[in-house]
């Protein structure tokens, strides 16, 4: 009996039967989805990879989430129930394919979990999804959006630079000290319109400055290097990394040390020498104009949704992205075991 049972899989549908597993689960407690959250994680593979022209599924090397970039691996977007944290669907991807690219292949695949959860209203997801591709195919199938808007888009870079602190509000009455929030109006990516709100982590500050200075002065702790010119190049590599401070001045220690053993002798020569190695003596001051705005970075970020007729509080909108952490790695490996 089960020795046909992956050829009925096949013929039945993997996908359509890992999306009606879950449905069935959930109507025992008579839960209701009506939010999901998408996200990503990857498998490495240390065996040999065959190549198959046929199959359209690669094992292949691209961007590491288990630590392992050196081994080739696969991508396994999922989705799962935004209140229980239960799988809904899966569908694997080449391991070179990025979010972007994963989540619109779930998207595509998303008709099918309509017709057996015809509840759900809402996909939460991260940047990855805030694109006009996926964006679009959701408005398509009917599904809401929340996501967070990617910093590089235009807009929010306009927001950032504009938006004054003194603009912002508390976004729990009964936290005054805590998350604040400003409604910034709408912005279209693609043809989709979105709901923006920014957020704003005060009570995060002082940590953030402490952990960013922290980590530069442990990059500016050169150790002697063996000739100039690898000095000047480690110098170089940490100056790049100096975000919160500037270099102020930089000098160069050879340190060289008897060629032969024993007492140097008292007129010797240059070659009885060789260099040991160079020292790179460095001072550096914190930049506060860049501190203020490296701070404001990390803390700052803009929420969207493309539900613009919800009468929606600053509050709802951001414990809804919140919610995006229920999605982590374990589910979405669990995903991978339910076929």
């Amino acid at each position: 009996m089960l020795s046909g049972l992956p050829d009925d899989i096949y013929d039945y549908g993997p996908g359509r039967l890992f999306t009606e597993c879950p449905a069935q689960v959930l109507s025992v407690p008579g839960l209701k989805v009506t939010e999901a959250h998408i996200d990503s994680t990857g498998y490495h593979y240390d065996g040999k990879v065959k190549e198959d022209d046929e199959c359209e599924l690669k094992i292949t090397h691209g961007y590491s989430r288990d630590c392992r970039p050196d081994l080739p691996q696969v991508i396994l977007p999922g989705i799962v129930d935004g209140k229980s944290g239960i799988p809904l669907m899966t569908e694997a991807v080449s391991g070179n394919v990025n979010d972007n690219a994963s989540f619109l292949k779930v998207m595509e695949s998303w008709q099918g979990l309509r017709e057996v959860m015809a509840g759900l209203e809402y996909l939460v997801g991260d940047s990855s999804a805030c694109t006009p591709d996926i964006l679009g195919t959701a408005r398509a199938n009917g599904i809401h959006v929340i996501t967070r808007d990617p910093d590089k888009y235009t807009f929010v870079k306009e927001l950032f630079r504009t938006v004054k602190d003194e603009e912002f509000v508390p976004l729990y009455a009964d936290e005054p000290d805590g998350s604040l929030g400003r409604w910034c109006g709408t912005a279209m990516v693609g043809n989709t319109e979105l709901r923006l709100l920014m957020i704003d982590n005060e009570k995060l500050r002082p940590q953030k400055e402490l952990e960013k200075l922290g980590a530069l002065f442990s990059k500016l702790e050169t150790k002697p290097a063996a000739c100039m010119e690898d000095a000047v190049r480690n110098f170089e590599a940490v100056a790049k990394k100096c975000r919160l401070c500037r270099v102020d001045s930089v000098s160069y220690e050879e340190l060289w040390k008897n060629a032969k053993r024993g007492r140097p002798k008292k007129n010797a020569s240059p070659e009885d020498r060789v260099l040991e190695g160079v020292k790179v003596h460095v001072t550096f001051s914190v930049d506060e104009d860049r501190v203020k705005k490296a701070v404001t970075d990390e803390i700052r970020y803009v929420i969207a949704t493309t539900d613009t007729e919800k009468n929606w509080t600053m509050a709802e909108l951001r414990d809804a992205f919140m919610g995006q952490a229920k999605i982590l790695c374990e589910n979405v490996k669990y995903c991978a075991i339910l076929p």
